[in-house]
């Protein structure tokens, strides 16, 4: 399950999994032992590719995952329209910006978010 997840997610971004390991540190001899399903990754690698692509550990891992809210007649649902229309709004410094973010961890994207109130001057 692990290693279909991984795939997909690299696809989306138009990326092999060779080309994300490389990027994230992550040896291709271990890459290849996930694609033979021989192991899945440590928990800090699970940890750097869920922050990579901005899905949880468990999403990437194949825990809970959330369908995809596309209607039977091929309709996007409700949902995911208002989530598209809110990234067609966004200037491309804040696409940047949110891209970025999903490299992040969790504790850098706090600290991040902490000095840009700070910067901004709202409270915590």
């Amino acid at each position: 399950m692990f290693y279909d997840n991984f795939v997909a997610l690299c696809a989306s971004a138009n990326k092999t999994p060779a080309h994300v390991g490389r990027e994230l540190g992550i040896d291709k001899s271990t890459i290849s032992c996930w694609k033979a399903r021989k192991t899945n990754p440590s928990d800090v690698n699970a940890k750097k590719i869920a922050n990579y692509f901005g899905v949880t550990v468990e999403e990437l891992m194949g825990e809970g995952i959330k369908k995809d809210p596309i209607q039977k007649d091929g309709a996007v649902s409700q949902e995911k329209q208002l989530l598209l229309d809110m990234i067609d709004g966004l200037s491309d410094e804040q696409k940047e910006l949110l891209a970025l973010s999903k490299k992040m961890s969790d504790d850098e994207l706090k600290r991040f978010i902490a000095a840009m109130k700070a910067m901004l001057g709202e409270s915590m």
